[in-house]
């Protein structure tokens, strides 16, 4: 049995048809499906209750497989239409089985072939979520990473600051110490200085005293040897007078 629907209330053949909703992204499913020009350019012809089989009931696996219908593409109503919950007019005519049906031909209140559309749709931003998830994590795992790898280089610098400070003090403190040693030599190198001027002082003063000892030696060798002569004369003479008392005792 072939049913020839109504045109559609609201296609989008043009931008003017109807009043657009702002586009939020891929996600938020409110772009339009626009008619593509390959379905544009097939000849129209009567739709058939086949033609809007949907893969969600049981039995319709050639259905399945075939993708959505191509009335879909002659211009239907867009996804977000759909969404929103803005249905097309319910044709008040009976199907096959007796129900009530929509302007498509399918039962009232059952999934519109354009929805298949849809679930890839959210297939597809399941997927992207899933990736943004993933980067999400990797990210959150990258910034840790890098948290704990700046933490360690925190630390290391923390220590290395610490050591260059404890050898900064230990060199200030070793040079303190040196230049009081440098000042203690400088005093102990004067102090030599003056002991080596007092040492030649006492050197020379030495040398004087020595030369006038050998002055003094001379001189006292001269005067044993005047005192010997002397001493001779004496004894020269003495002998004599006692000669002398000799020869002529009342000469005294």
């Amino acid at each position: 049995m072939c049913i020839d629907p109504p045109p559609p209330k609201h296609t989008l053949r043009s931008p003017q048809a109807v009043n657009p909703q702002p586009s939020l992204g891929l996600n938020d499913f409110n772009r339009p499906l626009l008619p593509s020009p390959i379905s544009m350019a097939r000849p129209q012809r009567k739709a058939t209750f086949a033609d809007f089989e949907t893969p969600t009931r049981p039995g319709h696996q050639a259905n399945a497989q075939a993708g959505p219908s191509r009335f879909v593409d002659a211009g239907g109503p867009s996804v977000n239409t759909w969404l929103l919950g803005a249905k097309a007019s319910v044709v008040p005519a009976g199907g096959e089985d007796g129900m009530d049906v929509d302007q498509f031909g399918e039962p009232e209140g059952s999934i519109p072939p354009e929805c298949m559309g849809c679930k890839d749709l959210k297939e597809e931003r399941d997927k992207m979520q899933v990736e943004r998830d993933e980067k999400a994590a990797s990210l959150a795992k990258v910034t840790a990473e890098r948290e704990e790898a700046k933490a360690a280089y925190e630390a290391r610098l923390r220590k290395k600051k610490g050591m260059f400070t404890f050898l900064e003090s230990e060199y200030t403190k070793t040079r303190a110490e040196l230049d009081v040693e440098l000042v203690q030599h400088k005093a102990t190198r004067k102090r030599l200085e003056f002991s080596d001027r007092g040492c030649i002082s006492l050197a020379r003063s030495v040398k004087a005293l020595k030369e006038r000892r050998d002055e003094l030696e001379g001189e006292v060798r001269v005067q044993r040897e005047a005192k010997n002569i002397a001493q001779a004369k004496y004894d020269d003479l003495k002998t004599r007078l006692g000669f002398l008392h000799r020869l002529h005792p009342d000469a005294a």
